[in-house]
This record gives structure tokens, sequence and C-alpha cells, in this order.
């Protein structure tokens, strides 16, 4: 199963890519210092050849022998590893070190060329493997040239320690030197994804109302995916506009026809016909709620950026319901700062208080209290009164379609308008007992200003 972390598949990657890369340095490097330990270990039996070579002699009886022996305690210790001998084309060795007792070096058969080294690979009396190198000199006996052949060997294990000791020391520094390039692809994916992360930055602005589009200048890579996002954007908003205004033409359009029921219904009534005065009446209140219900909902702007100052609209609010029958008692109280600012449509906002706050001026014995609070990226807003309240059977009914806190007359909507709106923004009506015994109606929106992410 593929991640569907892009970071991660990145990251993955990068590991992957690393540690095979890591793995080919290491055998590389172990294989180069391989073969120059080999050269070396070569240079050194070359350099005890030559001390052979220079100490050849042959006795009165033509003998051959060694006059001095390399000075290397280890050609002197039985089966050590490092061996010599000297012997005549296709004769027995003639002198031999002592690590190798009575035994030979298991030479080529072919003939070396004189003033030549070749290197081969033997086995040691022990059966160790061995490096082997072998060269022909030619020695003047008495006005007499003699070919005397020289193999000089050195067991591989002792190499084989050093190239492992090798491998072990570079395993730390590779594992080092790999989390250092991983830290780096680590960096380059945060910064690689860096572009995305403004693109969602920006849709948050856009979502909370604070731009209609994402911003240019995005990098070439993903240029057309922000003009596709903003062409799907205009387009939304356009087809949204053209919606809002079919929803205005209609309700307009039946605003006529309302009308001339009304007065169909009143001319009825003049006629002594009041059951069906009454009928048609209810019909035309029926239709007019949800031309209301229906224009509420085309006004909805949940991606506004109007910023709409909460305690301006509740004072206006107020000022229009103490003029009514049931607000020109009541004492309202309003709890709110006046820097408090929401990102909802201006008239989405009237349409909430309004109705929240009509249902609890009528529901009130004296006192209607509004109250708002910023949470985080969300207001807080509260209306409740100090009247009988409401049982949860009833609480259930307010939300429901066409419902009101009261049906005492009128075609109001009530908190089905409320509803609506509140659905735009994520939010929903939350009821429970005030504290002065009334209702209390609880909500929240959108917050303005700095770090706003969205409802």
């Amino acid at each position: 199963m593929k991640p569907r972390s892009i970071r991660l598949r990145l990251l993955l990657l990068a590991v992957m890519g690393v540690l095979l890369a890591l793995a080919i340095a290491g055998a590389g490097l172990v294989t180069l210092f391989g073969r120059h330990v080999e050269r070396r270990a070569a240079q050194e039996l070359d350099n005890t050849i030559a001390v052979l070579a220079g100490n050849i002699a042959f006795s009165a009886n033509g003998d051959l022998g060694i006059a001095r022996e390399p000075s290397d305690p280890a050609y002197r210790t039985p089966l050590s590893g490092r061996y010599w001998q000297v012997a005549q084309p296709g004769e027995p060795p003639a002198a031999r070190s002592v690590s190798l007792w009575d035994a030979a070096l298991d030479v080529a058969l072919r003939p070396v060329e004189p003033g030549r080294s070749t290197t081969a690979r033997s086995v040691a009396p022990d059966g160790q493997p061995l490096l082997l190198r072998e060269t022909t000199v030619i020695v003047d006996d008495g006005g007499r040239d003699r070919q005397v052949r020289i193999a000089v060997a050195i067991a591989t294990a002792e190499l084989d320690d050093l190239k492992r000791g090798f491998a072990l020391d570079l395993l730390p520094a590779l594992a080092v030197f790999g989390l250092v390039i991983l830290a780096g692809a680590w960096l380059q994916v945060q910064a690689g994804l860096a572009p995305l992360a403004g693109v969602r930055g920006g849709l948050r602005r856009i979502r909370s109302g604070e731009a209609p589009l994402l911003p240019d200048g995005a990098p070439v890579e993903i240029a057309p995916l922000v003009a596709e996002i903003n062409g799907l954007l205009g387009e939304r908003a356009r087809e949204t506009e053209k919606a809002r205004n079919r929803a205005a033409d209609l309700a307009h359009g039946m605003k006529t026809p309302l009308t001339a029921l009304a007065g169909d219904a009143e001319r009825l009534r003049a006629r002594g016909q009041a059951d069906l005065a009454d009928s048609v009446a209810a019909t035309a209140a029926a239709m007019r709620r949800v031309i209301e219900r229906e224009l509420a909902r085309a006004r909805i702007r949940p991606d506004s950026s109007a910023g709409t100052p909460v305690r301006p609209v509740a004072e206006a609010i107020v000022r229009t319901l103490r003029l009514t029958p049931s607000g020109e008692a009541l004492r309202f109280e309003i709890d709110v700062p006046a820097d408090l600012r929401t990102a909802a449509d201006d008239h989405d906002i009237h349409d909430l208080l309004g109705n929240l706050m009509e249902n609890a001026a009528r529901a009130a014995s004296a006192t209607v209290r509004l109250a708002a609070t910023r949470q985080g990226a969300a207001l807080l807003v509260e209306v409740s009164d100090d009247g009988e309240g409401a049982d949860p059977a009833t609480m259930q009914r307010l939300i429901a379609r066409g419902a009101r806190l009261d049906e005492r007359g009128g075609a109001g909507l009530g908190l089905a308008i409320v509803s609506e709106i509140l659905s735009a923004y994520g939010s929903e009506l939350e009821f429970s007992q005030a504290p002065q015994a009334g209702l209390c109606v609880r909500f929240r929106l959108p917050a303005a200003g700095p770090g706003v992410s969205g409802p």
C-alpha cells in the first residue's frame, strides 16, 4: 500500500536512495582499500625479494644458498604466514625460510621472465591461502650466468584482517554521513512542500472570507493547480450569484400575486365569506413564509469578508424591538465588546440576532440579555430571557421548520431561518436554562480578524 502522504513518500524514497548509495559507496571503498592493501603487501614482498636477490651465493661446488636471510622474525617462526624460498628453475628449493619448515611453496610451473615480478595465489603448508610474488634473477657464478627463481608469500588472512578493520571503522562514518544526508533530504522536502502550505493557508483565508482567490506568484510546478482552483472559485462565485439573483427574482415575482391573494381574501371577508377568506389568507401566508425563507438562504454568505461588528447590530435590533408592543416594557442588556467582529455576512447576523431577540422579547417577563465573547477563532453568542422557559419537547419543536417560540399570530419563520443560516457556517443552536430561569439560546459564528481560519 502506497503512503498517502507526499512528505512521507519523498522521505521513504530519500531513505532508500541514501541506503543504496551508502551500501555501494561502502562496498566500493572496502574494495579499493583491499586493492591498496594488496599493492602495499606486494611492495613489501618485492623488498624481501630484493634482499634475497642481493644475498644469493654459490658455494665452491656450485650449490645455491643465501648469505644473509631477511631480518623479519616472522620468516623464522614456523607457519607464521610469511614465507620465502630460492631455487633454480626446474629444481627443488635450495634455500627456504624456517617458517616453511620442510615444505615448499606451490609455485607456478610456467617460467617467470628474468627481471619481471608476477603475483599469484598459492596455499601455505597449513592450508592457508597466500599472496605470492615471484621473480627470476640472473646471478654471475664465476663468469657463468645462472638463473635463480625467488618466491615470497604472505597469508591473505593478515590482509583480510586489515580490510575487515577498515570496514568496521568505515561503518560509523557512513552512518553519520547518512544521517547528515537524510537531514538535508528532510530539509529539502520541507522546502519543496512549503508552497503547498502556502496554498493551504490561502484556502483557509478564502474560507474565512479574508481573500476571494489564491494569490499569484506560486512556483511553476503548482501554478497550474492554483490557476485551476482560482478558476473553480470564480465559477462557483458566478454560479452562486446567479442562483441568488434567480431566487430574488422569483421572490419579487411572487410578491404581486401574493398581494393580489391578500386583496381577494379581504374582499371575500367583506362579502361575509370569512372561512374562505381565512383559507386564502393562510395559503398566501404560507407561500410568503417559503419565499422569505428562500430569500434568507440566498443571502447567506459564509465566505463573506465583511467583518461585521456585533454590538451596533444588536443595538439597532433593540431600538426596533422597543417600538413593538412586546418589547416596549422590557429591559435589554447588551454585553458585547465594542471591537468584537464576526466574519459572517451583515444580513446574516441581522437575521440571527433579530429572530432570536424577537422570540426572547415575546417570552420574557422583564429582561432580555444578549452576550457575546470571542473563543479562539469563533464567537460565542447567547440570547436569554427571564420568562417561563421551555421543556425539552418544546426545545425540539423550536428548530422544526417554521416553528416559533410562541404561536400567537404573525407569519414569522422564527428559529427555522436561524437554523438555516447557522448550518451554512457549520454551527447549530444549543438550548439551556438561563440563569434568570428563562430560556438561553447559544450558537457560534466565525470571528473576524488576524489568525482566523474560518468557521
